[in-house]
């Protein structure tokens, strides 16, 4: 588990799955999943890349909106809303 000092980041900027290729809406989503829980920190901020010419992954609207419909935990909602 990471644990953040006063001195640490309180957000991070978040790539997505750039190494795989084809990645599907469902895939991204599992990654940020995955992401935000293996960190397990509800007080870290995640800031999505979204760069799909560098990236060579395009997070689609249908992922953002995937979040609105979901049950998700308060640390994977920062991935959408950064600014709470």
């Amino acid at each position: 588990m990471l644990t953040l000092k006063a001195s640490e980041p309180t957000a991070v900027l978040v790539l997505p799955p750039f190494f795989y290729k084809g990645v599907s809406d469902d895939g991204v989503v599992e990654y940020y999943k995955r992401v935000v829980e293996e960190v397990g920190d509800n007080n870290l901020k995640y800031i999505l890349y979204h760069i799909p010419q560098v990236s060579g992954v395009n997070i689609s609207f249908d992922v953002i909106a995937w979040r609105i419909f979901c049950d998700l935990s308060s640390s994977f909602n920062n991935l959408f809303n950064p600014e709470k």
